[in-house]
């Protein structure tokens, strides 16, 4: 049983619904449950057990008298004139000793009758028009608390003002919103806007976390963890904050929504996600996608989004093969018939965790009917096309097919330069991918003429920390080290190597890679002791969080043997490059140019073993 006082939003539907959720969503932040009720049954004797099985429950009631009578009430026990089904529902409360608050609509605030499709239904009788003054002349007179309101902030504002009032009826309280002493006139205006602050927060914080989840998503590995300065520093804008304290302030809120079991599970998982808390993100995406699945068919779209959720926050775990359950268990829901673009989202969420898991030539395939859907559904331009053409490139590039990459890359440039400005994150994140299906195919001279001034506007617009700008500076090394300046690559590696260690953490993908691109760097200076020490760490962590058939595990395998190799090391060299042989012949094909350099590698290696 919750803690939290249960209170009936009494109001005209067709003329105040949207108010009335104001006040709703009010009545959440200050640690209350709303209850709502838009249609009674008509029937003779059924309108008391409704009212009873609603409001009864309730500690009070808060009416919303607006300029509409409504809906009248055929056999109300207690006869008068005229009582609408509205003002019935405040009678009721005061009947069975309820606290009743009434929020009365200014005369000079008229608002339109809508039907719940949003059509307009006219104005009422004048007869009905004259019943309805007579019982707003009635409520000027209650002694019940009343606030006039004369627009939608006045309704958001009078709510906050209850704040204590809305205390007497807790037995237990929530520490944030304890009150102690007297409330003085200067008291009330700081509650009511600290409340205010607080619903406005609430605000932003649903914007957070409905962008932050595609940031965090990136095609570019590099910005699976992508920082959200940039966001940050949006919201903050406009609000008018600085930028520390508003990422206080959602984190705070943050942790509220996490920690209160009365919020619904799935936002409560999204809460975790937001703070970076995947292990409990996952487990509450998957018990709010069970809740769902108990309400059945007309809950199913919820079902998907936990489950996808779920598939998120194992995805950040690097726990790839758990990730791809989820996305697959939400996929099974969705209907390409019914629902093309759902369809598409599902999939797509399938190719890139098959992606992330080396499964390259999967993902391609989901890829390539993905972006086929999506192309019909929404059209050549539209952001999510891109978004999948991008990530097909990349499977392209990971594969060997380096110029059908960078015929895709160069696909997408095109089009997001004719409907994006020249600087936009998403035309210098392709600009950064063509650079690496360039690099594929030895136009290292080119790609570094791509990727200088990609590095330039990054470290100008994100900052030097940006996890683009580090993407597009270690891209930079890579083509340094293959026009055999591999100093000047070192150098670079060491600097975004520290940083990515630090941000992204010591276990990261992105920064092993990065770590394997140092040691190869030393390799090639002839510093063979050291590469061969990082190359072996890269190798333990990889193994231990990777599944053993990740391409990643041959490609450490391959350079470690390579570095033994050149240190006389020839047997241990031998195992390790028959391991990359074996293991890149299986998933990449014994065609492939990785699986044909470690099988010229290994024949080489055992050719100098024969030697005396």
């Amino acid at each position: 049983m919750s803690d939290k006082p249960t209170i009936f939003v009494s109001a005209v539907s067709k003329e105040l619904r949207k108010q009335r959720e104001i006040i709703g969503k009010a009545l959440r932040f200050l640690g209350c449950e709303p209850v709502f009720q838009d249609e009674f049954g008509t029937e003779t004797g059924n309108i008391r057990g409704m009212l009873s099985a609603k409001i009864g429950p309730c500690q009070a009631l808060i009416q919303l008298v607006g300029h509409s009578l409504g809906s009248v009430v055929k056999d109300a026990r207690r006869v008068r004139d005229v009582m609408s089904y509205t003002q019935y529902e405040a009678d009721f409360a005061e009947e069975k000793g309820k606290r009743v608050w009434y929020f009365l609509v200014a005369d000079t605030w008229r608002l339109p009758l809508l039907a719940e499709d949003g059509s307009n239904l006219g104005p009422e009788t004048q007869d009905e028009t004259d019943d309805q003054r007579t019982y707003r002349r009635k409520i000027k007179g209650s002694p019940n608390l009343y606030h006039t309101v004369a627009d939608e902030k006045d309704v958001q504002i009078a709510a906050f003002k209850m704040l204590r009032e809305l205390d007497t009826l807790r037995e237990k309280h929530t520490p944030w919103l304890m009150v102690d002493g007297e409330t003085s006139p200067a008291d009330e205006k700081a509650l009511t806007l600290e409340g205010d602050i607080r619903l406005q927060l609430r605000e932003v914080f649903d914007e957070y976390v409905k962008k932050v989840g595609p940031i965090r998503q990136q095609a570019n590995p590099a910005a699976e963890e992508a920082s959200e300065d940039d966001l940050i520093a949006q919201l903050a804008k406009r609000q008018g904050k600085d930028p520390d304290e508003l990422r206080r302030q959602l984190n705070q809120t943050a942790v509220a929504i996490q920690q209160d079991p009365t919020e619904p599970l799935l936002k409560r998982a999204t809460a975790a996600y937001a703070r970076r808390e995947y292990t409990e993100a996952e487990k509450l995406a998957l018990e709010a996608g069970e809740e769902s699945a108990r309400r059945g068919p007309e809950a199913t779209a919820k079902r998907i989004k936990a489950l996808q959720l779920a598939g998120d926050a194992a995805r950040e775990q690097i726990k790839y093969a758990q990730a791809l359950n989820h996305y697959r268990a939400a996929a099974s829901l969705t209907d390409k018939q019914r629902n093309p673009v759902e369809w598409a989202v599902a999939q797509h969420q399938i190719a890139r965790v098959l992606g992330d898991d080396g499964k390259y030539k999967k993902a391609e395939t989901i890829l390539r009917r993905v972006v086929e859907i999506r192309k019909r559904s929404l059209g050549d331009e539209h952001s999510d096309v891109l978004l999948s053409r991008n990530w097909l490139g990349n499977m392209l590039r990971s594969q060997g097919k380096y110029p059908a990459s960078e015929q895709e890359h160069r696909a997408v440039i095109a089009i997001r330069e004719r409907v994006l400005d020249a600087e936009h994150p998403d035309i210098l994140r392709s600009r950064n991918n063509l650079a690496g299906a360039l690099q594929g195919q030895g136009k290292n001279a080119e790609a570094e003429k791509e990727l200088r001034p990609v590095m330039v506007i990054l470290q100008r617009v994100l900052g030097a920390e940006h996890p683009n700008t580090l993407a597009v500076r270690a891209n930079l090394a890579v083509a340094l080290q293959a026009q055999g300046k591999n100093a000047a690559a070192e150098q670079e590696y060491r600097a975004v190597l520290a940083i990515r260690q630090r941000v992204q953490g010591a276990e990261h993908p992105t920064t092993l890679q990065n770590r394997n691109n140092l040691a190869l760097a030393l390799q090639a200076q002839g510093k063979n002791a050291e590469a061969e020490q990082e190359h072996r760490a890269v190798l333990a962590i990889r193994e231990r969080i990777l599944s053993l058939d990740h391409p990643d595990i041959f490609q450490s395998s391959f350079n470690l043997a390579l570095c033994l190799e050149a240190q006389k090391k020839l047997k241990e060299a031998l195992a390790f490059m028959q391991r990359a042989e074996d293991g890149w012949g299986k998933g990449l094909g014994s065609e492939h140019r990785d699986s044909k350099e470690a099988k010229a590698a290994r024949e080489r290696i055992k050719a100098a073993m024969r030697k005396p």
